[in-house]
């Protein structure tokens, strides 16, 4: 019986938030950083812990899109299904779609159907399940907000960098202004010289208001 394991945890970016990097070698760091990742670092410690296995490493792993999984996810599977390997472990994981009927991520799955005999998923407690529940719920709600507002936040950002471009300020200082104002740009990206650029062309063409 396999009596080490290692935790897998992962979480999408939410850019208009301001979360588009996580620490993906400090899971300390990380689970400080993303709610997502805390919960389930709690639930895989305790799961471990209960049934007397070893964590011998743990994955952090923050996708590329705010709205999906990707294939970017499969060689940093690749590396854990060698180490689970080397040091004969199985990985644990979430299912968000089985367990609490949230997006699925397709390519993990894939690659778990591909290696069955590297991984576990977890099943959840009733008060685990609704903790994630009500956490997505409340992301969900926090997106739709931002959405909402989308056409105020786009203009205060307009009205800001064409001020200082109309002082002769260059693209990228007017970026590094916005950014330090805590400007964000449509996307909740940071700005660059370029997006001001496009942003405020597309503006004065009429195409966002």
């Amino acid at each position: 019986m396999q009596r080490k394991v290692i935790g897998f945890y992962w979480t999408l970016p939410a850019p208009w938030a301001g979360f588009s990097r996580i620490n993906e070698l400090d899971v300390e760091k990380a689970a400080g950083q993303s709610r997502t990742i805390k919960l389930q670092r709690e639930i895989i410690r305790r799961w471990a812990q209960e049934h007397r296995k070893e964590i011998v490493h743990e994955q952090v792993y923050l996708e590329i899109a705010p709205d999906r999984g990707s294939d970017q996810v499969r060689p940093v599977l690749k590396n854990l299904i060698a180490l689970a390997t080397e040091q004969n472990a199985e990985i644990l994981y979430i299912d968000f779609g089985k367990e609490i009927r949230w997006r699925s991520h397709h390519f993990l799955e894939g690659i778990v159907g591909s290696h069955i005999d590297s991984f576990m998923p977890i099943a959840l407690r009733d008060h685990e399940a609704k903790d994630l529940e009500n956490h997505f719920s409340s992301w969900r709600k926090s997106h739709e907000d931002w959405q909402q507002d989308k056409t105020t936040r786009n203009r205060v950002s307009w009205d800001f960098a064409k001020a200082l471009r109309d002082q002769g300020i260059s693209f990228p200082e007017v970026a590094l202004q916005l950014n330090d104002a805590e400007v964000h740009s449509p996307t909740g990206k940071k700005w660059s010289g370029d997006n001001v650029r496009k942003f405020l062309k597309s503006f004065t063409n009429g195409l966002e208001f």
